[in-house]
């Protein structure tokens, strides 16, 4: 079980006999699924569509989903991950500016096009900072540490817009003109739902 990787390798089908079992007793469910080769090429493509998938498994299971990348490490309780006060959604910003539109700067070629795809107002854009490098920056949505109420399917429309707007001719230039865009292209059209 698992996802296919983007050299075609199927990702955790030659899990140890010793992990399954531990992973068992934890009653951890693997969920098999597939990913286009074409959309494998987006580094994150398949954490987005696995995610995804979560989100609809825990949907009618689950009050609360957290969606975190492998490299997080929690250090203490996470009581923020309980969504208090009617939130929907809980998440952190980037570390890092990057490709990041930074807050006192005209939005470049490829966060107009994001904001256009996901038909962002200049209403919504507010400051946000980044955490490690301290940068204030527009909306830009750490993808790799979520939380959200699962009926609400916001995990769902993310993957569905992203696979709806990443071939547009726009993107595809934007890709070709800097490799960045393509890796960080799944973060920036969360940022813009």
């Amino acid at each position: 079980p698992g996802y296919v990787a983007q050299d075609g390798t199927r990702v955790g089908a030659g899990l140890p006999a010793e992990v399954r079992e531990r992973l068992a007793a934890l009653d951890v469910e693997m969920i098999p699924f597939e990913i286009d080769a074409e959309v494998a090429r987006f580094f994150f493509a398949a954490d987005l569509a696995a995610a995804a998938l979560a989100e609809e498994r825990a949907s009618d299971r689950a009050e609360r989903m957290a969606w975190l990348c492998a490299n997080t490490l929690v250090l203490q309780e996470p009581g923020a991950f309980l969504l208090g006060g009617g939130k929907q959604v809980g998440y952190r910003p980037v570390h890092h500016t990057n490709v990041g539109s930074r807050y006192d700067e005209e939005p470049d070629a490829f966060w107009s096009a994001v904001y256009r795809a996901c038909e962002v107002p200049a209403s919504r854009l507010f400051p946000m900072e980044t955490h490690v490098d301290g940068v204030t920056v527009r909306p830009y949505i750490n993808a790799g540490h979520l939380v959200v109420r699962p009926e609400l399917g916001v995990v769902r429309a993310w993957r569905d817009l992203f696979f709806r707007v990443y071939r547009a001719d726009e993107f595809v230039r934007l890709f070709e003109a800097d490799r960045r865009y393509v890796i960080f292209a799944h973060q920036a059209i969360l940022s813009g739902m």
